[in-house]
């Protein structure tokens, strides 16, 4: 999911989480969670006796944090349950250094289980996306995944084994499940429409459903590659449509719509050719908007802000994005409006006091 300015279309907060410092003193390696219980209320996981995600909800998931690698114990216990209760699931799982997981609990709430797949974030050529996909119905036979024209993208998915990635061109695509070796006709499942964005991990996630089955869709950008800088996309234009982002002629932000920012992704530095298009529209159709940026060495967010005459115009400021030791987060607030703004958080601090936009 792309994150979404609040205060309408105004005011850009991003938040930048780290499990632990940057420098690492140890091997490690990255981890989230994932809730494919269906059936199952939210729950509290916790790795090595700490508390991970609190209240996790069916269909939720951590994002990746950073721990040590080697082995580690998982334990899942009803939300708001006592530390020392009994868990309602517990395993053992090892951790490879230098790479990223994801462990899923799975199965049904009278069996739960968990299964650790690799989460492959390795650097996307531009204009690629990557899709996984995770069978996590239990009991249930094996699935093809297709696209609604009919074009296979993955076979023979079974529950609990992993099964890989493919690489795809960043776009829109209407998914469905199979029986394996079945048609678009055979249908047990609608994923529905995935925007994928370049420099983007796709997994989709399919679970069980009163009828068949359902999916949710989780993402994670790709490691920025050698002679790249991470940049991110804000659409800012209030009441306005939704468009494709294409960097050199290529897409690489998939139906961005007012309000939304897409994630961090490595762009090679350097001068690029921005345009906008419609979203759905073809890569050869007119373009609503164009521009020339130079990407340099440092974090960028590129933000499409409403202009004299109702022109659109660039905004570009530059991210923090160091790591930040463990259990912290980064505010950063962008002020994207046309007047000075305040932001004051639940704790009382604010972070922001009459930002000048």
């Amino acid at each position: 999911m792309k994150y979404r300015l609040i205060a309408g279309v105004l005011i850009a907060l991003s938040i930048i989480i780290s499990g632990t410092a940057a420098a690492q003193e140890t091997p490690s390696a990255r981890l989230r969670v994932i809730h494919a219980v269906s059936d199952g209320g939210a729950m509290d996981v916790y790795i090595d006796g700490t508390l991970t995600a609190e209240a996790l909800d069916s269909g939720e998931a951590t994002r990746h944090f950073t721990v040590p690698a080697g082995a580690h114990q998982v334990e899942a216990r009803a939300a708001g349950s006592d530390a020392a209760a009994n868990p309602i699931f517990s395993q053992s799982f090892d951790l490879i250094p230098d790479l990223a997981f994801s462990f899923v609990v799975q199965g049904s709430a009278s069996g739960v289980e968990g299964s650790v797949y690799e989460d492959i974030l390795d650097p996307l050529p531009p204009g690629l996306s990557r899709l996984a996909v995770i069978h996590a119905v239990s009991g249930a036979d094996a699935v093809d995944v297709l696209r609604t024209d009919g074009e296979p993208l993955m076979i023979n998915v079974q529950y609990g084994v992993p099964y890989g990635t493919i690489n795809i061109p960043a776009g829109a695509y209407n998914l469905l499940t199979v029986p394996t070796g079945g048609t678009v006709d055979d249908a047990i499942g609608e994923i529905g429409e995935v925007k994928l964005d370049a420099n983007v991990l796709y997994t989709v996630v399919i679970v069980p459903a009163a009828e068949g089955t359902q999916a949710f869709t989780l993402e994670s950008p790709v490691l920025p590659d050698a002679g790249t800088v991470l940049a991110r996309f804000i659409h800012a234009v209030p009441d306005s449509d939704a468009v494709d982002v294409y960097l050199n002629e290529t897409l690489a932000v998939s139906g961005l719509e007012a309000g939304q920012v897409s994630h961090h992704a490595g762009l090679p530095t350097g001068e690029h050719s921005l345009s906008l298009r419609a979203a759905g529209t073809p890569p050869n159709s007119e373009a609503i908007f164009e521009a020339s940026i130079t990407l340099d060495s440092a974090a960028q967010s590129i933000a499409f802000v409403p202009g004299a005459d109702d022109e659109l115009t660039l905004t570009i400021v530059q991210d923090n994005v160091d790591g930040v030791s463990s259990g912290t987060a980064r505010l950063q607030v962008l002020n994207l409006r046309n007047d000075a703004v305040s932001v004051e958080l639940d704790s009382g601090d604010v972070p922001a006091d009459g930002l000048e936009s």
